[in-house]
This record gives structure tokens, sequence and C-alpha cells, in this order.
């Protein structure tokens, strides 16, 4: 193989595909019998890691006096889990969600239409109501959600070196109560198994063929209240290089916010001036559901960055907006009442050594 000091960054890629090994395996499941707790996960520290599953199955005993079923979604249920984070004993946290936000941040990909249950059963069931009774039915649910570390399977940087006695990674999850899912009912949790599987990379002997690990994929949610009258502008965490940008509108009652609750065009500005997206809420929603080919939950909304026609995180670099020159990063829109906004950004930053 060539000299590692001369070789690009085409070349190194091409390399690691010859000399690694994909894994799949199974972490030892946790179970919690009780709500409100936080289980973590310390990962083996072996090869690179680049993809995180998370298998959950509940049971949630739904208790009324007169109803017999409330109605929920998948993006409900995952309410219960109320922070998903990635730590990196360094500092770095590629993932600090909660769990609805993750479940938002999978359906930009190219199987959308598996994530809320549209097709099949096996990844995520369809979820519409859970029965309840009053003496308490207990109903068993099940979802996967899914942490991917490094950009696609085809493209590996993000990659994580768990093989490193110096690194330590932990996948933390802090569970909540079935309040969180809906006040429709009392709901309890019973019962939560958890099962996560980490896909890794062998590490190649040649030093050549080992990735470049300097570029780490960060995925962050938060929410910004939205004032009854005027502008809202959102101001972006600058210095990284963002991917994609989710919204998830709610009006003033709580609920997913329609179409028309945007008054304005969603405009992304750099500088205070510069305004290379300016879009209406119909017309980027049209887009969305065209290029995942699937229905999106109502009130949701995405800037992906990273596609190639209708291939979320296939795209190259060409779109990609470096925030490190910008003085100011902002989401701009106005809104015909209060209410708020969830964000989730998926970034890519470079690691220092």
């Amino acid at each position: 193989m060539a000299d590692a000091t001369k070789i690009s960054a085409q070349q190194r890629a091409q390399y690691f595909a010859m000399s690694t090994r994909q894994n799949m395996h199974m972490l030892s499941k946790k179970t919690i019998t009780d709500e409100s707790q936080t289980i973590s996960f310390e990962f083996p520290k072996s090869r690179y890691l680049s993809n995180v599953w998370v298998r959950v199955k509940m049971k949630l005993k739904a208790t009324h006096a007169s109803k017999t079923s409330t109605a929920v979604t998948n993006l409900d249920l995952a309410k219960i889990i109320r922070r998903v984070s990635l730590n990196l004993n360094t500092g770095f946290q590629p993932f600090v969600v909660t769990g609805k936000e993750l479940l938002l941040y999978n359906l930009v990909a190219c199987n959308a239409n598996t994530v809320l249950g549209e097709i099949g059963e096996s990844y995520n069931k369809k979820v519409t109501s859970l029965t309840a009774s009053a003496s308490g039915t207990e109903n068993t649910v099940e979802m996967t959600l899914q942490l991917p570390v490094t950009l696609n399977g085809r493209d590996m940087p993000g990659l994580i070196l768990l093989q490193n006695e110096s690194t330590t990674v932990t996948l933390d999850l802090d569970i909540g109560m079935g309040s969180d899912i809906t006040s429709d009912v009392t709901l309890k949790l019973t019962s939560m198994e958890i099962s996560p599987m980490l896909e890794t990379f062998s590490i190649p002997a040649n030093e050549v063929a080992r990735p470049d690990l300097s570029v780490l994929k960060l995925v962050n949610g938060r929410t910004e209240d939205i004032p009854a009258e005027g502008q809202k502008i959102v101001k972006m965490s600058i210095g990284t290089i963002y991917r994609k940008i989710i919204m998830m509108f709610y009006d003033n009652t709580g609920a997913a916010a329609s179409n028309d609750y945007i008054t304005s065009n969603l405009d992304i500005v750099f500088n205070q001036a510069d305004n290379n997206y300016s879009v209406t809420p119909e017309m980027l929603r049209a887009m969305n559901e065209y290029n995942l080919n699937a229905k999106l939950p109502k009130g949701m909304y995405v800037f992906d960055f990273s596609q190639c026609g209708s291939f979320s995180n296939y795209g190259g670099s060409r779109d990609l907006i470096d925030t490190a020159t910008l003085t100011e990063f902002w989401l701009r829109f106005n809104a015909k009442s209060a209410g708020k906004v969830e964000i989730i950004s998926e970034c890519l930053t470079r690691v220092r050594g």
C-alpha cells in the first residue's frame, strides 16, 4: 500500500473499505420495572463504532373509569424517553435529543415509511391507540430507534474509535412516566426492556487503511418559544457545518401546527442579511414528502442539505452550511399565534487532537 502521509482522503477510504469487516453485536439488555429512571450502557472497547440501534419494549397500564381506549401515536410513545445521549469522556456528545426528537430525526432518511410504522411491523409497528379499562389494561408496545454515528452506510466520516483505553463511550437514556405520553387516561409504565445493538468495523492492520477520525457528527435538539405577535428569529449555534435542520411546530394549544400557522416564508439568514433560503411552509413540506417518499407528521419541516436527489445523507458537501466564518446564523419566520418549535440539527465538527 501507499505511504500514509501521501494518500488522499478518497484513497484512504478505499483502502479502509478493502481492509475492514463489518460487525454487529447485541449488548446485554436492561429492564426497569418503575418510572423515572436512567439506564446506561458502556460500550466495549473494540473496533470503530458506526451505528447504534436501540430496541425498546415497554408495558403500559392504562386506567380510566369509562374510556376503553385512548389515541396515541409512535411519536407520543417516544416522549417517555425524556433524553437520549451518546457520551464520550472527551467531552463530546454526538447525540443529545429526546426520544421524540430522535424519532423525527430518523424520519429524514431513505426508509422514512418504516419509522412511523407505515410499512410492516418488525421495525416499528404503527400505533394508533392504547386499550384502557376501569381496572387497568396492560398494553405492550415496541419501537426501534437509531443513532447513526457516520454520515451514511457508504461514507465513514464520524467513526468513533472504541478500541482506545483512554476513551469511554456510553449510551444514557432518561426514562420518564406514562403521563408523558398522554393525560387522557391514567397511564403507568410497568416495565421497559432496552436492547442496544452496535454496528462496528474492525481496525485494519495497515496504517494507510485506517480512517480519518478528525470529523465528528453532532445531533442536538432544542425547543424555542414562539411569541404571539411579530417576527421570530432563532439564533442557531455557529462554528460547525450544518447537514440538516428539522423543525416541528406547535400552536398555542400544544397541537402540531398546520401549514397556515406560519404566516411568512421560512428563512435561513446568514450574517443578518444574506437570505439563501426563503420558502413557504407548504412548498417546503411538499418538497420534503416528495424527497422522502413519505407522509410526514403534521407540523414537521426539514431543510436537508445532505440529500442527493431523493436520497437523504448521500449528497456531497456542496450544499452543507459552514458557519465557522459566520457571525450570525438564523431561522426566521412569523406565526399567527404563540406556540413553540422543536429544532433538531445535525452538524459536523472537526476534532482537534
